[in-house]
């Protein structure tokens, strides 16, 4: 696309320039211009970033921790999560850490910089509570919204010798979008790497790479944008929804750069996934770094296939994420570890909510804090950190290796199998009939763009064994697909058991007025023609498609 083509001409020229001097220092080289949409370096590599002293060397990270600001010479206070209206989370106020818990984790990141000379800080996202910036998206990245927010839950928290200057890599979490709408000023937490402040700021798109080369090591960090996990359809989940109708509104937009609205919002976060596992796949398959480690909002149980196929092919070392509002380290023999031979770090009790159960006075628990990671060569050592300053778990993990062959990144299509010819035919269930297999069989989204679109839908429903769309609208199935009947306009697909085996994209089902297709073929061609997916019964039950 013309846009994509724009935005790696920019990323290249950027590159030609910076490659183009030998130097390697620790000053973090942004690209001279700032971003006019903040998808504009999206998968940017930034230059080598180098230290050239001896280790021990320290680095924090820490998520979900800009608290809630209400007036400007307040201290922040956290989101309160735990109060009635979230029964689920609701527990006792601990007074003396519940209303001051950012801070309290602050003091203890600046009382450990004095002593272990920090390098910077990885921020897993979730920066301001309880929406993001306090700002509409769709203008300039950079500009300056005057909403207080960087300078009173940012600059003036994390300050002292040992925290000032270091820069903070960092990423969006679903709060930085919004939290159940998609429009704050998310694009400003991108901007603000170019909008002043103390410059340490570095957040340089979606997603991006930042290399670090040590005096007898290397370090790639993989910054992902894994919000994909928080947007559903306009009529589902309201209180946690990016993309939901009730909190967005219909004419909600954040312009050109995307979500347009709320109805290709869920497809704008899925293509902005797939792009990403694309350019991890390539990524790390390329990488010659000692330790690959990602930087992400989303623990790995949200995408886990994803994330096991990327780490048993190219070894990812460790995975750094928060939205769960704890502190949790699970090593790489682990029974809860996801992702087996990498260590996985929780780091959601940065302060800015409130954590999922009660925290103790002094810290003696796993709720509120950050985690300090030592880095050397042979290994990395992982310390959680409480808000009361002790070390509350240690994992050393070792350099894990892939195997390295294949591919994580197949697109959607490649997941399905036409269903008798598929295109020009209708899933039916056991019964054959449309009637029956109507509220059981399937789940019906309306207003779906394109057949791809509805094959992603699939693909992130527990369950679903096949698709059917047509006119957009797109049935996800999760009941068999046993029959197919031969409707106009519509295909039926069966999910696949490998992916992989057609290069080619199956065609998109046509419009049933067009005039090449008024007279279908029982059957029809191949590759999904003519078909429209049914379950075991025949019928159309809509439990089974989503």
């Amino acid at each position: 696309p013309p846009r994509l083509a724009a935005r790696w001409l920019v990323i290249g020229a950027f590159l030609t320039r910076a490659t183009s001097s030998s130097e390697c220092s620790r000053k973090v080289q942004l690209p001279a211009e700032a971003p006019l949409q903040a998808s504009d370096y999206n998968g940017l590599a930034l230059p080598d970033i180098c230290f050239e002293e001896e280790g021990p060397h320290h680095v924090f990270v820490i998520g979900d921790w800009g608290g809630v600001l209400y007036g400007p010479r307040m201290p922040p206070i956290p989101a309160d999560k735990r109060s009635k209206l979230f029964p689920s989370f609701a527990r006792d106020f601990v007074l003396g850490v519940d209303d001051r818990a950012q801070l309290l984790v602050a003091e203890q990141m600046r009382k450990r910089a004095t002593w272990a000379p920090l390098d910077y800080v990885l921020n897993v996202g979730d920066n301001f509570y309880w929406g993001g910036v306090s700002a509409k998206c769709g203008q300039l990245p950079s500009f300056d919204h005057a909403t207080g927010q960087w300078q009173h839950l940012f600059e003036n928290v994390y300050w002292g010798h040992g925290l000032e200057g270091k820069p903070w890599f960092g990423i969006l979490g679903n709060h930085d979008y919004g939290g159940y709408h998609f429009t704050a000023g998310w694009d400003n937490t991108i901007g603000y790497s170019w909008g002043g402040g103390s410059g340490r700021w570095v957040t340089v798109g979606q997603y991006w790479r930042q290399k670090v080369l040590y005096s007898d090591f290397s370090v790639d960090y993989f910054f992902a944008d894994t919000n994909v996990n928080e947007a559903w359809e306009p009529h589902q989940n309201p209180s946690h929804n990016l993309c939901g109708l009730l909190h967005n509104g219909k004419e909600a937009t954040c312009g050109p750069q995307g979500p347009r609205d709320v109805y290709s919002c869920v497809d704008w976060f899925i293509q902005l996934w797939e792009e990403q596992v694309a350019w991890l796949d390539e990524g790390l398959r390329e990488s010659k770094a000692n330790w690959q480690v990602i930087v992400t909002h989303f623990p790995p149980q949200w995408g886990v296939s994803d994330w096991q196929c990327l780490t048993h092919r190219y070894g990812i070392d460790l995975f750094l994420s928060g939205h769960v509002h704890l502190q949790a380290l699970h090593g790489p023999t682990s029974w809860e570890n996801r992702l087996k031979g990498a260590t996985t770090v929780i780091s959601g009790g940065g302060g800015g909510i409130t954590s999922e159960r009660g925290p103790d006075l002094y810290g003696d628990d796993d709720m509120y804090g950050f985690f300090h990671l030592t880095l050397a060569k042979q290994h990395i050592k992982v310390e959680a950190v409480s808000h009361g300053g002790q070390v509350r778990h240690t994992v050393w993990q070792n350099p894990k290796w892939g195997w390295g062959q294949g591919s994580c990144a197949h697109p959607a299509h490649q997941h399905f199998e036409p269903a008798d010819g598929g295109v020009g035919r209708a899933c039916r269930g056991r019964s054959g009939a449309a009637e029956a297999d109507a509220g059981s069989n399937f789940i019906l989204l309306e207003k779906v763009a394109t057949q791809a679109s509805c094959m992603r839908h699939c693909l992130r429903t527990p369950g679903c064994t096949g698709v059917e769309f047509g006119h957009k609208v797109c049935e996800v199935w999760t009941g068999e697909i046993n029959a197919t009947a031969a409707v106009d306009g519509y295909a039926c697909y069966r999910v696949a058991k490998e992916p992989g085996g057609k290069l080619e994209a199956y065609p998109e089902a046509p419009d049933a007025s067009a005039a090449s297709w008024s007279e279908a073929p029982e059957g029809g061609p191949a590759f999904g023609r003519g078909r429209q997916c049914r379950g075991r019964s025949g019928g159309d039950r809509q439990d089974d498609v989503a």
